[in-house]
């Protein structure tokens, strides 16, 4: 339950944070095209709304600090588990194709290491990005629509040659698990 709830308020703390400054960007959009019609109370509402999301920044990037509290609990929940099973020389708990037990531990060590990464670093990351992307789409049609339409099939050569490189990656991981 916990765990779950560090997990969700993480996730809105981490694409809050980063839908920001596209957002920032859009403010000021607005702000610019009052001042030139000379709407003072315009700007003003504009300028109050850009202070509000500059506090919901404030407060989502430390939000966003959660998923790292929950990579925390689950890397010691998982030395736990693990130091119980090598204390009752549970060694068949791991499931491994080990012949001695320092590869065991050397194994389960390593697989704890990329758990902790993945949690800490990939998931915020993917998150971070994909929101980034959404709002600055959105943003971009809002501002400068026509534009906008005009990048938008570049994305699919984007998203190929990520695969690609996604690909590479998965083998030299591949390759270096085998060393």
């Amino acid at each position: 339950m916990v765990d779950t709830l560090l997990m969700t308020l993480g996730f809105i703390g981490t694409v809050d944070d980063d839908i920001s400054i596209p957002t920032y960007f859009m403010f000021t959009y607005v702000i610019f095209n009052n001042m030139g019609k000379g709407s003072i109370e315009a700007v003003n509402k504009t300028v109050i709304n850009l202070v509000y999301l500059v506090g919901g920044s404030f407060l989502a990037s430390f939000m966003g600090l959660l998923l790292d509290e929950n990579r925390e609990r689950q890397a010691s929940w998982m030395w736990v588990r693990y130091h119980t099973a090598v204390l009752q020389q549970d060694v068949e708990y791991f499931n491994l194709n080990a012949d001695t037990s320092t590869e065991v531990i050397t194994s389960i060590t390593n697989d704890n290491l990329v758990i902790q990464d993945c949690l800490s670093e990939k998931v915020p990351n993917f998150i971070m990005n994909n929101a980034s992307y959404i709002d600055c789409c959105t943003v971009g049609f809002f501002m400068m629509w026509r534009l906008a339409l005009v990048a938008l099939p570049t994305v699919a050569l984007l998203v190929i040659f990520r695969i690609i490189y996604s690909c590479i990656l998965m083998d030299l991981a591949r390759k270096m698990q085998r060393m």
